[in-house]
């Protein structure tokens, strides 16, 4: 007896069509069901992890005696800030937004941590107002760039070792003599008082404390070249160990020693390390002094196409490259920018048929990362001073007609105060 394969395929699919044809109505709406419950469950799990501990967006208002010390106090802050414990799934964001013509300052915490970080503040700025804020990014369309807005930004990493350290301002401007200093802020504050009033700038930073991991690297990276400079070997990796790097290592060192071996070999002596590189690596060193932290670091300005104006984003990459130093910088990340490099010939072939769609792509990614301000994998490590300078409010001298502050401090009313029924 021969299967025909043929025949009884067509009769199961038959019985099946059957089948659909007749119960339809009890098989489409329970498979419905099914699918959403599964969409709602998971909703549900995400909605359960959000409101555990939700971010708490607080606008910082402050007076005009906090322009006295703006640095200092700020890291003061960020020392303070290192004391606090954060969780390895949390982090904090520190954003300079400007929007309506005005530069404002905003934290945004996890709820569990916020009355800290205001206490943080309070013992640095005890004339300082914070409120509880809106998030901004929530106001725009959730689809930018559009038909009617663009987005224009860049994400940075350093330039060199995270042991370098960026330029920082060391002290605040308070004298006459330190006129000719110019406060990174102040071209936030000239591109704001200039730019469109529907337009926003940006400077994000997203901030966290080192896990063990990035902690290990960390020392790894930045003994290797402390001791470069002082002539030293370089410190193993034991913190995190690849094999297939240390394969390599050990193969180079057999092969180089068999092609030497022949070689009259002549003990080499030891060189003693210059006091310029002893000062460098002892330079170097100072950036372990103060509080250090997972970053990222990002800016952004998104406005209507037709009041886009240039020079904003001109204005922001200016204030990125005043804390350029001899030492480090930062340097735009080109794959988490808003530009199709075409640098190799691949991506010049790629650029000729789809650079549009490309970078509109790019685009979106860069303002969903601005939105959800995640802590990418990939950070760079900043300390307290570094940071400080990069988010601190203006020195005194500078004009604050495009700056929201409280010009009189806020104090209790008088208990005595009688009470009219």
């Amino acid at each position: 007896m021969t299967l025909n394969f043929g025949s009884l395929l067509s009769k199961i699919i038959s019985v099946l069509f059957i089948i659909w044809r007749e119960f339809w109505w009890i098989i489409l709406p329970l498979a419905l069901f099914i699918y959403f419950w599964k969409i709602f469950k998971n909703y549900q799990i995400q909605v359960k992890k959000a409101d555990d501990d939700p971010l708490v967006f607080l606008e910082l208002k402050f007076s005009l005696d906090s322009f006295k010390q703006p640095v200092t106090s700020m890291k003061n802050f960020f020392e303070n800030l290192k004391n606090v414990k954060i969780k390895d799934d949390k982090r904090i964001v520190f954003e300079l937004f400007c929007f309506n013509n005005q530069l404002r300052y905003i934290i945004i915490t996890p709820k569990s941590l916020k009355d800290l970080v205001e206490v943080a503040f309070y013992s640095q700025y005890p004339d300082i107002k914070i409120i509880e804020s809106l998030d901004y990014l929530s106001t725009l369309p959730p689809n930018i760039p559009n038909n009617s807005f663009d987005i224009w930004g860049e994400e940075y990493k350093l330039k060199k070792e995270n042991i370098y350290q960026i330029n920082v301002i060391k002290s605040d401007i308070v004298s006459d003599k330190d006129s000719k200093i110019i406060d990174p802020v102040t071209i936030l504050l000239e591109s704001t008082a200039k730019a469109d009033y529907q337009g926003m700038v940006i400077i994000q930073i997203v901030l966290a404390q080192l896990n063990d991991k990035q902690k290990g690297e960390y020392k790894f990276e930045s003994e290797t070249v402390v001791n470069k400079l002082l002539g030293k070997p370089p410190p193993s990796n034991s913190a995190s160990p690849n094999f297939k790097k240390d394969l390599v290592d050990v193969t180079s060192q057999m092969i180089n020693e068999m092609l030497h071996a022949n070689q009259v070999s002549k003990e080499e002596e030891k060189k003693e390390a210059s006091s310029e590189d002893k000062t460098k690596a002892s330079d170097l060193k100072a950036k372990d002094n103060f509080g250090t932290f997972a970053c990222n670091f990002r800016v952004a300005y998104i406005a209507p196409k037709i009041n886009t104006e240039k020079f904003v984003s001109s204005s922001i990459s200016m204030f990125v490259k005043q804390f350029a130093s001899s030492n480090n910088s930062f340097e735009a990340i080109d794959s988490k920018g808003i530009e199709f490099k075409n640098e190799d010939m691949f991506s010049k072939w790629l650029a000729v048929l789809a650079k549009e769609q490309i970078e509109l792509g790019m685009k979106k990614d860069f303002f969903k990362r601005l939105v959800d301000r995640k802590l990418d994998k990939k950070v760079i490590i900043l300390n307290s001073e570094e940071l400080a300078s990069l988010y601190h409010f203006p020195f005194q001298k500078v004009s604050v007609k495009s700056l929201d502050y409280v010009k009189n401090k806020e104090n209790a009313p008088p208990s005595n105060l009688p009470i009219v029924n």
